[in-house]
Order: C-alpha cells, then structure tokens, then sequence
C-alpha cells in the first residue's frame, strides 16, 4: 500500500467516524425534541418497545391513530414529489433546511399486531437506509474527495476517473425517492460534473487546480446533504414512528390478552365460531373467483346479495352501518352512543357497492379486508402474525400459543385452554405487572 493510499483510508476513517458522531447527536436531539413536546402538550404516556422495557411516548390520538379492539386506522407521511417536481433545486434545497418539504399523509386500515410491525419494519428500513448510503454512496464519495485532496497536477485521465464515479453515484441518487437525494444531490453532483469538464479544457497548473478546488466545494456539499442532512430528517422520522410503535404494542398485547383470555375460558365456543365464520370465507373466495373469471356484474351482485344474511351478526344493528364505515374511514373517531353496529354486514355492503359501481380495485381491497374481519380474532391468525417478525419478549408466549394452537386444531380443547392459560399468564406478566 502506498503512502498516497494509506492517507486517503485515514482521511476516509476520520470522516465517518465525525460523521457516526454527528448521526449519534442529531438522534439525541431528536428524542429529546419530541419527548419535551409531549410533555409541554400533556400527551405524555408510557409505551412499550421491542425488548418490553417502558418507552415514553404519546398518547393515541395525538397521533390521529384509531384503534378499536384489533382495528386501527393510522397512516404515514410521505414527501410529495408532484409538489417539488416544478421547483428550482436551489428552493427545494432551501425548504429543507427550514424543515418546510411538503407532505401528503396516506392513510390505510389493518390490524394492530399488523399495525406494529409495519411501524416495526418502517423504523428498520430508515435505519438501514442510513447504514446503505453509509457503505455505498458516502463511502465511494468520501474515498473520491480523499483522492481529489490528495492527488497533484489534475490529470485528463484522473478527471474522467472522477467523473465516472460521480456519474455512477447520480445515477444511483435519481433512484431514490426523497427530495435530498433525488433533486438537491443530483443537481450538486451534475454542477460538480461540469466543473470537472471544465477544468479539462484548462491547461495543465494553478487555472485547472483552482476550478477543481471549486468542484471540490460542490462535491462536498453533496456529502453533508445525503449524508448529516439526510441523518437529522430520519433521526426525527424515526423517533416520531418509534413512539407509535410503542404506543400501539400496549394496545395490542392487551388485546391479544383478552383472547388468549377468551380461549383458555370457552375453546369450544370459540371453535364453533370459527367453524361456522369458515363458511363466509369460503363466499369471500368465490366472488374472488367470480371477479377474476370477469364473470357479468350481474351475477356477482346476484350472488353477494344472495349470502348477505350469512354476514350478519345477531345482536347487532345492521341500521347505519355502511355511513358508520364511511366515517370512521374518514379518520373520524365514531362517538359511543350505546348503539352495537354490524360492522361485518356494513363492510360487506360496501363491496355490493363497489361491484355495482364498476370500482374492480376498490371491491378487491374490500374483499382483502372482509377476509380479515373475519380472521382478526381467531387463534390460528393471531399466532401466525405474532411470528412474523416477532418482539423477542414474547417468544414464551408465542410458544406456549403454539401448542394451544395444535391442541385447538385437533379438537383437544382440554389441553388447548391449559395451553391458552399459560401463554395468558406469561403475557400478564408483562402486559400488567402490577398483578404479579
């Protein structure tokens, strides 16, 4: 290794270890930022993180997240693109840095188990994303500005090497999908581009090194967007998405508490129950079917009309469902007026709706969320969506549910309640403490 190459590691090494500094702090300012406005605000409450160990956080609502027994109703935040897309980079670069990008929310339905591990996996895809550019983009960029500092004289050949791989990492940022990288990062990365162009048609000596020199403050910058900018956007993002997370795991392991409360009681009840909701399942299939062959709109109307009674719940009123629905998927949180609505009866009219209108991809996701009505709370898809990117602290109770869950399949409903029994205690212990 030469002395050339040894100085250009360290130079690269000093830089990202700064730079894991830099990333540390604006994370703990972040954290810090978001915990003293939940408290100034009064939304202060205690969540739960992965590990099962007390997070501070909000409250629900103040995170304009529904909850409902398993049904939540949250969305996400995304960067509008259409709105920057007319916009002069050097203005989109200024709303940045006054933490001024517009935003569009999107909103969906889904279950809580669901619901956490989406936050789960959100949270991990902008922890990776910081150590991806880290190890491909910032890394290749920091060993080039190393080597333009180190390097003498500014060969034609040394410059197209440079421009090369300043190409290659612009072609990799107009991949992504925030305004930082795709507009801010592109732009700098094209000026540097030309720069280096030319300074090629200058003669070799002090003209050809000083407009490099001036590349090289542009190149630079390009670092410190992608890279402590970037870093201070998903230290936010990621604390404001870890405290939903939080939040909702409390909602959920009480629900998945009450449950496995349910099933270690009445087993048998609960397998009737399931027996009986395969048979709408099996309804939910055929329209499916029916849409997939482009069968005539008629007939799929005729047929969902024909099993509307297999959808509805005795004991709740069917009057009002289908605007309830409406509301609610609005993001507004419906009032407690005493009344039980059949929710089931109100989803499914929605998709006799969406047929007679002709709205194929509105039916298709109605039918996607009929299905999980109708499996939210049943033993065999609690268990599985638990083991799917499953919290480490629950892995006794998940255990002890899968014996409950064969035991319940086999119609051993003896051993399948001492089963659910022992994976309600154990989730007790973490879920309320206090009743130790």
């Amino acid at each position: 290794m030469t002395h050339t190459s040894r100085r250009i590691g360290q130079v690269v090494r000093s830089v990202q270890d700064q730079r894991g500094k830099d990333r540390r702090r604006a994370f703990d300012a972040a954290h810090e930022r978001h915990a003293t406005y939940s408290k100034r605000s009064g939304a202060l409450a205690i969540g739960r993180d992965e590990n099962g160990m007390q997070k501070e956080t909000r409250k629900l609502d103040s995170f304009k997240i529904i909850v409902d027994k398993w049904y939540v109703r949250m969305g996400f935040k995304r960067e509008d693109r259409e709105r920057l897309a007319h916009e002069r980079w050097q203005d989109v670069e200024g709303r940045i840095k006054e933490w001024d990008i517009p935003r569009k929310v999107v909103r969906f339905n889904t279950h809580v188990i669901t619901a956490v591990r989406a936050l789960k996996h959100l949270r991990e895809g902008y922890e990776k994303e910081i150590e991806d550019t880290k190890q491909t983009i910032l890394r290749a960029l920091d060993t080039l500005n190393a080597w333009i500092s180190e390097s003498k004289g500014y060969t034609d050949s040394e410059i197209n090497k440079a421009i090369a791989q300043l190409t290659t990492a612009k072609e990799d940022l107009e991949k992504k999908q925030v305004a930082v990288k795709c507009i801010v990062a592109v732009a700098r990365l094209e000026t540097t581009i030309k720069m280096l162009e030319s300074a090629k048609k200058m003669q070799m000596g002090s003209e050809r090194e000083m407009q490099i020199s001036r590349a090289c403050a542009v190149f630079t910058s390009v670092r410190n967007r992608i890279g402590q900018w970037r870093d201070r956007q998903i230290a936010g993002i990621v604390e404001w998405n870890h405290q939903k997370e939080c939040a909702l795991r409390i909602e959920r392991d009480q629900w998945v508490f009450g449950q496995l409360s349910k099933f270690a009681e009445v087993a048998e009840q609960v397998f009737e129950f399931q027996t009986y909701d395969e048979n709408k399942l099996r309804v939910l299939e055929k329209i499916k079917e029916m849409m997939d062959q482009r069968k005539p709109k008629a007939s799929i109307l005729r047929y969902i009309k024909a099993n509307n009674s297999l959808f509805r719940v005795n004991g709740r009123d069917r009057k009002g469902a289908e605007d309830a629905i409406a509301v609610f998927e609005a993001g507004v949180a419906r009032k407690d007026d005493g009344r039980k609505i059949d929710y089931l009866i109100g989803h499914y009219g929605w998709l006799y709706r969406f047929v007679n209108r002709g709205e194929r991809a509105k039916a298709r996701e109605k039918l996607d969320y009929l299905e999980l009505f109708i499996n939210a709370n049943k033993p065999r898809f609690i268990l599985d969506e638990l083991k799917k990117s499953p919290d480490r602290y629950l892995e006794p109770v998940i255990a002890a549910m899968e014996k409950a869950v064969e035991a319940f399949e086999a119609e051993e409903f003896a051993t399948a309640k001492n089963h659910f029994a022992d994976a309600r205690d154990r989730l007790k212990e973490i879920t309320y403490p206090e009743g130790r």
